[in-house]
């Protein structure tokens, strides 16, 4: 009996060690690295450059983000007979308001839907390629909810005749194996996110794609990840080991475009400035307290829990590398008078030390109660428009 436990052991460690060697060796590795086109190694507007008025996947969408000479990301479906449309969603209810599902309804039947509240309508692929006209590379997702693969026909016969540079996505490997009949010499990139967090199930389909281990179906020549997998075991193997150019979605604030950059990821973004640029109205507020009363301001800015002196003169690097807007200072009095002449002599000591500050300071006293406000109690006061960002430090 112990020598079958022990050879049952042993065969189990061998085939658990030959999966993984094949894991790494076949079903994650990427596909050709041969020569890249950098042209396509570049930024791409997420479904176009849209807000406000315009809405995503539309001609003005991608007419902005040509102008602006940002690649165009945008997605592929076929219509209920068979033309190429430009769309994101399987259904119509969030970008129009109608009921039912795209492949369901004729081309002519979409093109008479608006997009939103604008005058847009749902594009062909042929007219997004007529307005772009080869001016910016275009990175295409080849939607697709089931094994047909009829759209990768259609999309290739557009293509053929098409001269710009473009590159082709899918999170369905089997899109991606397909296009390449059509278009063999194609960039292809496979789409990836953990599919198990994500429909939060842990089906073996799921935990297969989130293993990335159709690969060597699709043999992808790029990655383009959700950026919260950045670090996750198949893209560190698809793109480290094998060297897969990195793409990275979706990128929506500046902070996330400059990881971007620093990782080496070819963006697919959304107008992150607009984003920063509200965040940097936000007041950043310093504050120096010992009191954990203070709880609307610890909940926010850059903080010291500590009124030591040495705190406070550290504090001053601190405060000015986070760009703080006021510095403020909380003393904590007991009911003691002792204790009380012992806080104020401290107190001044400290707003000696801070009016050195470069910035605007605040020194406050008084007693736990004093402090026990709420947040909405202080910004009802400092007014919502100074509610700011928290930097713990």
């Amino acid at each position: 009996m112990m020598m079958f436990l022990v050879y049952f052991l042993i065969s189990a460690a061998a085939l658990a060690l030959l999966l993984f060697s094949a894991y790494i060796l076949i079903f994650v590795r990427s596909g050709r690295c041969g020569k890249i086109n950098k042209a396509l190694l570049t930024e791409y507007a997420h479904r176009g450059l849209f807000g406000g008025d315009v809405p995503e996947n539309s001609l003005a969408a991608f007419k902005n983000a040509r102008d602006a000479g940002y690649g165009i990301e945008l997605d592929l479906q076929l219509s209920g007979d068979g033309t190429v449309m430009v769309f994101h969603d399987y259904t119509l209810i969030r970008m129009t308001g109608k009921e039912g599902k795209l492949s369901e309804k004729t081309a002519a039947e979409l093109s008479a839907l608006t997009l939103g509240d604008s005058d847009q309508h749902i594009p062909t692929f042929r007219e997004v390629l007529e307005l772009v006209d080869g001016k910016v590379p275009i990175l295409i997702e080849l939607k697709g909810e089931d094994l047909n693969s009829s759209l990768c026909e259609r999309a290739a016969e557009i293509l053929k005749d098409y001269l710009g540079d473009y590159c082709i996505e899918s999170f369905n490997p089997l899109l991606i194996k397909s296009i390449k009949k059509y278009l063999p010499d194609v960039y292809t990139g496979q789409l990836y996110t953990n599919v198990c967090r994500d429909k939060k199930k842990y089906s073996p389909l799921n935990i297969l794609l989130s293993l990335m281990a159709f690969n060597f179906i699709a043999k992808p020549d790029f990655i383009a990840y959700n950026k919260e997998d950045r670090s996750s075991i198949p893209v560190k193997l698809a793109c480290g080991l094998y060297r897969a150019p990195r793409f990275v979605w979706t990128v929506k604030t500046e902070s996330e475009l400059k990881d971007a950059v620093k990782y080496g990821e070819c963006p697919i973004f959304e107008a992150p400035a607009a984003e920063d640029e509200n965040e940097a109205k936000k007041m950043k507020i310093g504050l120096f307290s010992d009191s954990h009363y203070s709880s609307a301001l610890l909940t926010c800015g850059v903080r010291y829990n500590s009124l030591s002196l040495d705190k406070i003169r550290n504090g001053y690097e601190e405060f000015s590398r986070c760009g703080c807007d006021l510095v403020i200072c909380l003393g904590d009095l007991t009911d003691s008078e002792e204790d009380h002449l012992e806080e104020t002599r401290r107190l001044g000591e400290i707003a000696d030390i801070m009016s050195a500050f470069p910035f605007p300071t605040l020194c406050l006293m008084g007693n736990h109660d004093a402090f026990a406000f709420t947040e909405e109690e202080f910004y009802s006061v400092l007014g919502e428009d100074k509610r700011p960002g928290r930097i713990d430090t």
